[in-house]
């Protein structure tokens, strides 16, 4: 059910706290719209790189700043080394021939937007720089843009309220849209009107499920859940790498179950997963619930497992999926691995035919479909494989006297049988001796 009213929030967190050991607030009454609200410890985005932010912001000009998430990262305390995107009021061209005179790479990955990605000099990072815009036409998947050098305008076009704050290098948080606010409440909130920000790209709705599991600590309010459960058939109209990238996102994040059990019910889970044959089976995520109790114990999340118990390993489904997200064939044939229609395999088998990513994917698998726990042992066993080579070849049969043709193939094939049920311990000279063995038997046999 959608909600028609917020839920107030109760006990909710403030910020992380070096995030409210840094931030110093302006008071409202004593500022403007355009005026910073709080200042900031930059230095997390200025020494990024080695440093090679700092000197590009330096490059671009003072009105430069950093903004989108790695600005909402650094405010919560949690920015690492993740993507840096920087805004400039300075056009895209002039952007380019600064950085080409200093000696860094400019790669228009979007010139008619305004975003120019740069390379350090000597590999020392890369950013995305971005003139500031305004949309002035939409259609869902592609915008025009004007530029203009309004930082508001510019922040008006961004999708939640905590991803259109931006900083510069002094440490001024400039915030527009009550971002700071939403991010110590929990609330994933659009900015402006949701319906409009869904319009303008409807990828949207999969990154406010996503940021909504990350951020989220309030319920959204009944007209932000109905603009997503509105506009949801709008994705059909959306690349499958834009779905896949979205998706995995979500099935790696956190509140994976939650998320997905949300998604359901305001019917948007319908347009990104395969329908099931059976209707109940598209809501029903225990097998996923099962699952990820599994990797908390024995290995890291893995994004073909997820999908796999997602799809309730149907192979019909995870082939439609993969066509349909255009994966590339070894992924899709890593997802197919894991279908409950393949023959059980012994774990020797599996590692040595799969790899031990594979034979692992399969052990907690098939463990959550029974419901059981994984066998400790053998996932020791699969973390510590090393890949094996048969020691033998065929020409080992032919210099023993066996004619080649398909004789030589079985021949290998049994003795390859006979290696691996032994946990690939015998040597290549107890491998010849075998197959000398069992060609004596064989001509023996055939001369009786």
């Amino acid at each position: 059910m959608i909600p028609d009213n917020p839920e107030d929030p109760t006990n909710v967190p403030m910020f992380a706290e070096p995030a409210a050991k840094q931030a110093s607030r302006a008071a409202p009454g004593s500022r403007l719209p355009s005026d910073p609200v709080a200042t900031v410890d930059p230095t997390p985005l200025l020494t990024a790189h080695g440093g090679a932010a700092a000197a590009l912001i330096e490059l671009l000009g003072g009105d430069a700043r950093f903004v989108g998430g790695c600005v909402r990262d650094m405010v919560l305390g949690e920015f690492g080394s993740g993507d840096i995107d920087i805004a400039t009021p300075v056009h895209p061209n002039t952007v380019t021939r600064r950085l080409t005179r200093a000696g860094w790479k400019a790669i228009p990955v979007g010139i008619e937007h305004g975003t120019v990605l740069a390379v350090a000099p000597e590999d020392g990072g890369t950013f995305e720089i971005t003139t500031l815009r305004e949309d002035i036409e939409t259609d869902g998947r592609h915008a025009k843009v004007r530029f203009t050098e309004d930082w508001q305008q510019d922040a008006a076009r961004r999708d939640f309220t905590y991803n259109a704050l931006s900083v510069d290098r002094k440490g001024n948080l400039y915030d527009y849209f009550g971002g700071l606010e939403d991010l110590e409440t929990g609330h994933t909130r659009f900015v402006g009107n949701a319906a409009d920000r869904i319009a303008e790209d409807r990828l949207r709705i999969l990154r406010a499920y996503r940021f909504h599991a990350r951020f989220g600590l309030r319920a959204w309010d009944g007209a932000t859940a109905r603009s997503l459960a509105a506009q949801a058939q709008g994705l059909e109209a959306l690349s499958g790498e834009r779905i896949r990238q979205e998706m995995g996102k979500i099935l790696l994040g956190p509140r994976v179950v939650e998320t997905l059990a949300m998604m359901a019910e305001h019917g948007v889970l319908a347009y990104v997963v395969p329908a099931a044959s059976h209707r109940a089976r598209l809501n029903d995520f225990t097998l996923l619930d099962r699952l990820i109790t599994l990797e908390d114990l024995h290995d890291q999340p893995g994004l073909w497992r997820r999908l796999a118990a997602l799809l309730h390993r149907d192979e019909a489904r995870m082939t439609g999926l993969a066509a349909h997200y255009r994966v590339a064939n070894r992924d899709r044939d890593a997802l197919l691995r894991l279908s409950a229609s393949l023959p059980a395999r012994t774990l020797n088998w599996g590692l040595y035919l799969d790899g031990p990513a594979a034979a692992l994917d399969r052990l907690l698998l098939d463990a959550a479909e029974m419901n059981t726990p994984a066998s400790a042992d053998f996932v020791r066993q699969i973390q510590t494989y090393q890949p094996q080579t048969l020691p033998i070849s065929g020409q080992d049969a032919i210099d023993l006297g066996v004619e080649a043709g398909p004789e030589v193939g079985r021949l290998i094939r049994r003795i390859e049988a006979w290696w691996v049920e032994r946990d690939f311990w015998p040597t290549r000279e107890q491998c010849l001796w075998e197959l000398s063995n069992v060609i004596k038997d064989e001509f023996d046999l055939r001369s009786a």
